[in-house]
C-alpha cells in the first residue's frame, strides 16, 4: 500500500486497446460502404460515401446522394479493399436526393441489410460510417441517437418538390465524406441514407438527416428496375389524428373517438386534391378501401400508384364520411 493510506490500494491500469460494440459494428459494416467521387472535365467535384445496395455476379449497385452527380461526367466508386472502379448512374430521384450507381467488380461484395425503419425508436443508438479516404485509407465513424423517427420533411416546397420525404433525424456528427453513406443501428443494419441537402432543407445545422431505410429501399428498387421513381401525387400535407391531444381535437371540431386518419392542413394549389375538392380540415381515412391510419400509410399507398391513376378517397368532413374520385399526377 502507498505510504499514509492505510486500508486502501491504488491500482493503475493502462488500456492500450479497447473495443466496444460500436467499434465492432463499424468494422463489420465498413466493407459494405464505398467512397464515391464525382468528376467533371477531369476535376473532382466532390467525394462522398455510398452503400452497397445489392450485388450479384453481373452487377453491384451502390446507393448514394443524387444532387452532386447531376453535374458529373465521370463517377468512380472505391471499395473498402482499395479497388476503384468507374460506375454508371442507373437512375436518380431529386425528391429524396438518392441515386443508384452500378459497377461490376471482379470480387465478391456483400450488400448492407436494411432494417424496418418504422420500428426505429427515438433514443435508439445509431452510427454514421463514411467510406475510406483515398489518401490515408481512414474511414469516419460518429455515434449518436435518433432524435426523431420517421420525421416527414418537404425538401424544397419553393423548388416545386411534390413529395414529403420520410427521414431519420439524429445527432450524429457528419461531414462531406459521410453524406451518401449510412447510419446503422448496433446490429449493423441500415437505418437511413445520410443527405446533406435534406439537412440543409431542415434548417438545423446541429442535426443530421437521413432518408429512412423503408423509403430508401423503395426508391432503390424502382431505380434498379426502371431508372426512375414514379409516385402518385395527391398534393396534401397534414397531421396524424392519432397524435392529436384532446384539446386539439376540440379546437378543430374532430370527434374525440376519431383516432386514425390524416387531418389536412395544406392543399397544394392546382394539385389533384385541390381539383377534386379536397380541402383544409378534411380527414383522409381511406384510399381505395385501404385504411389510412397516418401519413406514413398515405405515402405508402401513393408509392403503389403512378401518375394518371384514378383513386377513390374517403374522407370525413364536418363529421360526415364522404368519397371523392381523384386522378393522381
Amino acid at each position: 500500500m502507498p505510504s499514509g493510506t492505510a486500508g486502501s490500494v491504488i491500482v493503475n491500469n493502462t488500456v492500450n486497446g479497447y473495443t466496444t460494440d460500436i467499434t465492432k459494428t463499424a468494422a463489420a459494416a465498413q466493407s459494405k460502404i464505398v467512397t464515391v467521387t464525382a468528376y467533371s472535365n477531369g476535376e473532382v467535384l466532390r467525394s462522398m460515401s455510398g452503400v452497397v445496395y445489392s450485388s450479384d455476379s453481373s452487377e453491384t449497385d451502390i446507393l448514394t446522394n443524387a444532387k452532386v452527380l447531376a453535374d458529373a461526367d465521370t463517377v468512380t466508386v472505391r471499395f473498402d479493399n482499395s479497388v476503384e472502379l468507374q460506375a454508371g448512374i442507373a437512375g436518380s430521384d431529386d425528391d429524396t436526393d438518392l441515386a443508384l450507381l452500378k459497377t461490376n467488380p471482379s470480387f465478391d461484395v456483400t450488400p448492407i441489410t436494411f432494417t424496418d425503419s418504422d420500428s426505429v425508436q427515438e433514443g435508439e443508438y445509431v452510427i454514421a460510417i463514411g467510406g475510406r479516404r483515398a489518401d490515408s485509407g481512414a474511414g469516419t465513424v460518429s455515434f449518436g441517437v435518433v432524435s426523431s423517427s420517421g420525421h416527414l420533411l418537404r425538401e424544397s416546397a419553393e423548388a416545386g418538390s411534390s413529395w414529403i420525404v420520410s427521414v431519420m433525424e439524429s445527432d450524429v456528427s457528419i461531414n462531406q465524406s459521410n453524406t451518401g453513406g449510412p447510419i446503422v443501428n448496433l446490429s449493423g443494419e441500415l437505418v437511413g441514407v445520410l443527405s446533406s441537402s435534406l439537412s440543409s432543407a431542415a434548417g438545423n445545422s446541429g442535426m443530421a438527416y437521413a432518408v429512412s431505410a423503408n423509403e430508401a429501399k423503395k426508391v432503390a428498387e424502382q431505380l434498379k428496375s426502371t431508372g426512375t421513381v414514379t409516385r402518385g401525387y395527391l398534393g396534401v400535407s397534414g397531421t396524424n389524428v392519432s397524435e392529436m391531444e384532446t384539446y386539439q381535437k376540440n379546437a378543430l371540431n374532430i370527434m374525440l373517438d376519431q383516432t386514425t386518419g390524416v387531418y389536412i392542413e395544406q392543399v397544394q394549389e392546382n394539385s389533384p386534391a385541390s381539383i377534386s375538392g379536397i380541402a383544409v380540415g378534411d380527414i383522409i381515412t381511406e384510399i381505395d378501401d385501404v385504411p389510412v391510419e397516418d401519413e406514413k400509410v398515405l405515402m405508402s399507398v401513393l408509392y403503389s400508384h403512378i401518375p394518371g391513376d384514378l383513386v377513390n378517397v374517403t374522407l370525413i368532413r364536418g363529421g360526415t364520411s364522404q368519397s371523392v374520385s381523384v386522378t393522381l399526377e
